[in-house]
């Protein structure tokens, strides 16, 4: 008992076939949604600690303050590499400085 089935060009071009375009929009949505929750939770916390709003650029510059200390203080590695971690660390805190007095 053998079947086969034979599928012509004309049916396989009226399937509804989603749009490239459209799924890789819907795909960094989602993927942006998910990364952005995360520091919208953390925009409420630095909106409570320093007892005023706190923009999204900002919540990011004090990311970026914490993961230069982090990586300046608790990294094993050379001491010109520290040095940078240390002028990375000192120019975010400035920008910080500055983002908050603004």
């Amino acid at each position: 008992m053998e079947k086969n089935m034979m599928l012509n060009v004309e049916s396989a071009n009226g399937m509804d076939m989603p749009n490239v375009k459209e799924v890789c929009g819907s795909l960094s949505a989602y993927i942006i949604n998910k990364v952005k929750k995360p520091v919208d939770m953390l925009q409420g916390y630095y909106s409570y600690v320093l007892e005023k709003p706190v923009s999204m650029k900002q919540t990011l510059l004090l990311l970026e303050a914490q993961g230069a200390f982090i990586l300046t203080t608790f990294t094993d590695c050379s001491l010109p590499m520290r040095a940078v971690f240390a002028g990375w660390f000192a120019w975010s805190v400035w920008r910080n400085g500055k983002e908050m007095k603004s």
